[in-house]
Order: structure tokens, then C-alpha cells, then sequence
């Protein structure tokens, strides 16, 4: 069982303005309405605890393993909530270069586990717009 979610902007910012700003976790509580806390380094093999607020106002912590640390364009981790197979999410940012002064940031998610039908129907559509919310942060922030 598996549900992605992958969405994108464009912005008015160098990849290395974008990346910047991603890798610059303890800003996060200053521009980002979804993701609003991490702690840990973006290192492969290294621990996050990410806090994210949902559209709600409540706030959830999630403990994932970095997977993908590629400097400048891509980082990806993994959250296994309880136990592996249940209920797991893979995350990934993707920042590609259009030209000096535009980039194109990627963001998505792909859960898999048997819980996936079940939580989808609570977490999907307002996930999604987690994504589209934070990826309009970003871009303001690095346009600004």
C-alpha cells in the first residue's frame, strides 16, 4: 500500500539561495507554517526531530533517519511511525537550477505501510497543502 504526494514552484532565487534557506533548520520557526521546527544536522545516517503543525494548530513530532544528503539539491529522509511497515513516509526535496536567477524546488512524499488507506483519508488532502504552503514560504523568503 503506498499514496504520494509530490508538488513543485518555481522561484526567483539561485539553487543555492533555495538550499540555503532548506538546510537553514533553525530558521524554520520564522517562515515555515508547515514544517515549523527541525533539529538534528542534514547529515546521512543522522537523526531529525521535525515538529509539524497541521491546519488545526496541532503540532506532531516525528524522529526520521536521513537518507539523502546531496548539497545544494537533494535531501531525503525516512519517519517509520511505531513500527516499520505500518504506517512509514519518505520525504524528498528536489532542487533543480533553471538559470542564474531561477530555481525549481520539489517536494513529495511517498507513505507506504498498512495503515496507508486508513490515515490517508485523514492526512492526504491537508498534507498536500502543507507542501503547496511551505513551498510558497520558501519562495518568498528567497525572493525577499
Amino acid at each position: 500500500m503506498s499514496r504520494s504526494i509530490e508538488t513543485a514552484v518555481t522561484i526567483a532565487a539561485s539553487a543555492e539561495r533555495v538550499w540555503e534557506i532548506l538546510e537553514d533548520f533553525p530558521s524554520y520557526p520564522e517562515w515555515n507554517p508547515f514544517l515549523v521546527s527541525i533539529e538534528g544536522e542534514a547529515a546521512v545516517g543522522g537523526r531529525l526531530r521535525i515538529r509539524f503543525e497541521g491546519a488545526d494548530g496541532r503540532r506532531f513530532t516525528f524522529k526520521p533517519r536521513v537518507l539523502v544528503v546531496e548539497e545544494g539539491r537533494r535531501l531525503e529522509w525516512r519517519g517509520v511511525t511505531g513500527v516499520r511497515g505500518v504506517f512509514d513516509g519518505h520525504h524528498r526535496f528536489r532542487i533543480t537550477p533553471i538559470d542564474s536567477g531561477h530555481s525549481r524546488l520539489e517536494q513529495a512524499e511517498t507513505f507506504t505501510g498498512l495503515m496507508v488507506p486508513v490515515v490517508w483519508r485523514f492526512i492526504g488532502a491537508e498534507t498536500r497543502a502543507g507542501f503547496e504552503a511551505m513551498n510558497a514560504a520558501l519562495a518568498g523568503r528567497a525572493e525577499s
